[in-house]
């Protein structure tokens, strides 16, 4: 009969983690980027038991783990089972990564046919056909409408109140208000005057 060590079988199903087995921490585990094309070390060791048990242990023996007899077929199946959840897994994140990557890639020209489909749907049926585009989940332009003559007035009426109750002025008026120039301004303590000789005569004293 075939002895092999319990410790020698260690799978997710009887330990929740082997990240020590890894040498690595529970952080470095959680932050170290990892190639999930490549299978783990827990899964290498798995496909290795397998691979021997299947090949190599003899058909008719038996072997006891942990108190349990096993034949080969219970032998086999047990780390089956094990390997299986490893072995999707792993693959589980290749072909999100490769979706993911399908999706970026998909981004760009999938939101111009949006614009460009629904541009030409509205043209197909019309701006003003509610009840058709609905159908496409499209929601009809709206148009602006042009003010009336009156409207115009009464609407430029209440933003010359508006800006008379708030004091504001318009450009205009703000260019037309100057401060006034002072007869003279102080520099280090020295009085400057600020007036300026008249053309062909000569300072005031």
């Amino acid at each position: 009969m075939t002895s092999l060590a319990w410790s020698d079988l260690l799978s997710p199903c009887e330990m929740p983690s082997l990240a020590w087995r890894d040498g690595l921490s529970t952080r470095e585990t959680a932050t170290k980027k990892k190639d999930f094309t490549q299978p783990s070390r827990r899964e290498k060791k798995l496909s290795a038991i397998l691979d021997g048990i299947v090949n190599k242990f003899p058909a008719g023996d038996s072997i006891r783990i942990d108190g349990i007899l096993l034949t080969k077929a219970d032998f086999q199946a047990k780390v089956q089972g094990c390997l299986s959840p490893e072995t999707a897994a792993r693959l589980g994140h290749v072909n999100q990564l490769a979706l993911t990557k399908a999706k970026k890639a998909n981004a760009k020209p999938a939101d111009e046919l949006i614009v460009a489909a629904t541009r030409a749907l509205v043209s197909y049926y019309g701006s003003a056909d509610d009840t058709d585009l609905s159908a496409y989940g499209i929601t009809p332009p709206r148009k602006r409408t042009k003010a009336t003559g009156a409207q115009s007035v009464i609407k430029a009426a209440k933003a010359q109140g508006t800006r008379a109750a708030r004091g504001t002025l318009g450009s205009r008026q703000k260019a037309s208000i100057q401060g006034g120039t002072p007869a003279q301004v102080t520099v280090q303590g020295t009085a400057v005057p600020t007036f300026k000789a008249p053309k062909g005569g000569s300072q005031p004293t």
